[in-house]
Parts: structure tokens; sequence; C-alpha cells
């Protein structure tokens, strides 16, 4: 295949050597001259892993240009790997993935088939759709002159090439599912790991992207905030202490990675109050006090989305009061603390839990027959064996997607974690 990469530094090179070395056809575009020379000359023209022996290799099948004509007229498909440097408030600016498509507007309103732009620069969320409307607003067609994907790279400088090779996931947004898994069939053919696709719309890559990186601080800062609080206690290891958190599953795993209502019971509320009051953290780095605050702030937005799909006269009921399926505990639960607010705001809740205590009706049945909105707020086992038809013509909110399989696409369905519009 034909394939042009807009912007050849280190993220673009390195990509270029890796599609040459599966027989891929390549042309790096780039506004350094002397880096284009020393690409077409088979030299490295920075410092990185391996770089050298690709190109001594795989050379052949690159050719460095300045002209973004000559590359969009000769390729089928442009990676955009430019720079998008950061602005006074932190976004990403696009102008230099701009300055890609003025320049090759007017070879892709020629050209017979549509040209693929796949976006590896890490971007706004937002922008993807603002590109495709730039386009359009320039006379182009989607579909007729081109198509947009946006295809983030997660590498790591000193094994830019490695990470292309064998990476953990590849993250995949684009317009529809044809393209979507257009892209995903390049890079079964490119990649030499048993790697994850991750394929979605635009705004959710977007936001994925920046999201993985910002996990990662968050694991660093927390790692060196246990290492400060070590640090001024005799005896105290932070390599000791992290080790049960590294060897512990539900950290480690996949556990605990899903929206839903916040962290109740006896222990967590507990123990991170008194992580705080043990360590004494100035205000500026107190971070068990930002995550109280984040963890309170869930019932809020339940609160405020139920006060959006309220009309005078329903009548609400709650499936589920404890803090988490399993036990009869509603202690810090916020499932209760929701229904007590519900019932303040707008008078009688049913209620219905396995075990609570607290619930105020005897069955799941009496809750839905006597409710026009119904909050799923605990994932106990038996609501999943509700059948859809006790739901028809109820507004159901479930706090943890328990029953999307059976209702999505309702329009009086919403979950957490997921944008919807007040049905009119």
């Amino acid at each position: 295949m034909n394939i042009s990469i807009f912007g050849f530094g280190r993220v673009g090179a390195a990509l270029g050597v890796v599609l040459a070395s599966k027989g891929h056809k390549i042309v790096g575009v780039d506004v350094n001259e002397e880096l284009m020379n020393n690409v077409n000359k088979g030299q490295a023209p920075f410092p990185e892993r391996d770089l050298d022996l690709f190109l001594r290799d795989y050379g052949k099948n690159i050719k460095a240009t300045l002209d973004p004509i000559e590359a969009i007229k000769g390729t089928e498909i442009s990676f955009i790997l430019v720079p998008t440097p950061s602005t006074e408030i932190g976004s990403f600016d696009n102008k230099y993935i701009y300055e890609v498509f003025e320049k090759t507007l007017p070879i892709l309103e020629e050209k017979k088939e549509p040209h693929f732009f796949i976006v590896s620069s890490t971007v706004s969320p937002g922008s993807m759709k603002e590109f495709k409307d730039f386009l359009e607003k320039k006379g182009l067609e989607e579909g007729k002159n081109f198509y947009l994907c946006y295809n983030p790279a997660f590498i790591r400088q000193g094994s830019v090439i490695k990470d292309f090779l064998f990476p953990d996931v590849v993250l995949i947004g684009g317009p529809d599912e044809i393209r979507n898994n257009q892209i995903e069939e390049f890079w079964k053919n490119i990649v030499e790991n048993d790697t994850k696709f991750v394929k979605t719309n635009f705004i959710n890559a977007e936001i994925a992207k920046i999201t993985l990186n910002t996990f990662v601080t968050l694991k660093i800062s927390f790692a060196n905030l246990i290492g400060n609080i070590c640090e001024q206690h005799l005896g105290a290891d932070s390599e000791v202490v992290m080790s049960v958190i590294k060897n512990s599953e539900q950290i480690v795993g996949k556990k605990l990675l899903s929206a839903g209502l916040g962290y109740g019971g006896p222990c967590l509320p507990r123990d991170n109050n008194a992580l705080r009051a043990f360590a004494g953290f100035p205000e500026d780095i107190d971070l068990s006090k930002v995550i109280d605050a984040i963890n309170d702030s869930v019932a809020k937005r339940v609160i405020n989305s139920i006060e959006g799909i309220y009309e005078e006269g329903d009548r609400i009921g709650i499936l589920g009061l404890t803090y988490k399926p399993g036990t009869y505990i509603t202690t810090e639960s916020q499932a209760l603390q929701i229904a007590n607010i519900l019932s303040e705001k707008f008078g009688e809740v049913r209620t219905y839990d396995p075990m609570a205590e607290e619930r105020t009706c005897n069955t799941k049945e009496e809750v839905i027959e006597n409710s026009e909105i119904i909050l799923i707020l605990t994932p106990w086992p038996e609501f999943s064996e509700i059948p859809v038809e006790s739901f028809r013509g109820k507004k159901i909110y479930d706090a943890w997607r328990f029953l999307e399989a059976k209702l999505a696409g309702r329009k009086d369905y919403y979950v957490i974690g997921k944008s919807w519009i007040k049905p009119s």
C-alpha cells in the first residue's frame, strides 16, 4: 500500500520504518529539509533505538519530501503526526493539522477515490468533528473526497519502534464500523503481538487517549505520595507498602474501572480518612480529599439526572439500597443517600433491597408497578432477571448499566457515564 506520513519527526519516522518493514511504500512529509535529506540518504536524523537499522534494511521503501501535494497524489492513506503544541490553557493547538488539510485541498478535489486521513497526533476532544466540518466547508464531501479516523499513537520515547510493533492497545475512532474495521485489519498486519483493539467513535477515542495518560500520572503521583509518607516514619518502606497494591488483582486487573455509584460501606470511607489523618497532607497535595470530593459528587449527579427526567406526578422507585450486593450493610451507601434525598424532594419513594432493613417494599414487583421512574442503584443478580416487559412505559436510571444488554437503545433508559438528552 502507498502511505504518506505528515510529520516525519521522532514518532512519524518510527512509524514510517515500521510500515516500510511490512512492505508498504512510504512517503514521509516534513518542513525540515535537513531531516528529509538525511532520510533519503538512509541516515537516522536523530537518535532513536533501532531507527538506523530499520532505515538501512527498509529505506528503499521510504521516500522523504517537502511537497505535500506530491505525497497525497501518490498515496491512498495519510497518517498525520505533526506537532500539536499546548496552548496557554492546556488544550492542544491543531494549527499544523489544519495546515496539512489546507495544503492538500487542491489534490483532494481531483482524486478519483476518497483519501483516508488518519490523525495520530494527540488532539483535544471535539477536534475530529471540527476537522470534518472544516473539510466540508471547503467544499469536500466525506465518502467522496475523504475519510477521517483518529488513531493516536501510544508510544514512549526511546522505544517508539517497539511500541508500534508491540502495542498494549490499538485505539481506533472512526465515523462508522466499516472504516474502523478497515483500520483494524490494517494494524493486524503490522503488529507482532496479540494486542487488544478498541473501536469506537471520534469523541470516545479522543477522551480515551488523554485519559490513559492522565491515569498514568495518577498512579505515579499516588506512589510518590505514599513514598512521602513512608520517608517520615522510621522503618517504613514504600516499596513494601506498594507491593501489596502491586499484587492485588483488585487493583492491577480490570475491576473498579467502570463508572457507577461512589464507594461506601464500613471500610473504604474510613480508611481514606485515616490515611489523611495519619499523613497530615498539606491542602495542596491532599489527594484523599480530592477523592472524597469526587465520590460525593456522584450522588449529586444522579439527583440532577433524575430532576432532568422527572415530570409532574411521576412516582419514584428504587431497587437496591446496600452499598454493594451480597450484604445487608447500608453504611455510607450512596444508594440509601439518594433514596433519602429523592424522598425529600419528591415525596414518597418506594424502595426494595433483598437484604437491607431500610426497604419500604417487600418485593421488586411492588416497586416497579407503582413507579414511573425506577432507579437501579445496587446490582443485585435478581434484578437482571426482571422481564423487560415489566419496564414498559417506565423511565429507568441504571447506575451500573446492569440491564444495558436488554434495554440499550430505549429513549427512556439512562445510565451513569454516558451522555443522554432528556426526551422531548
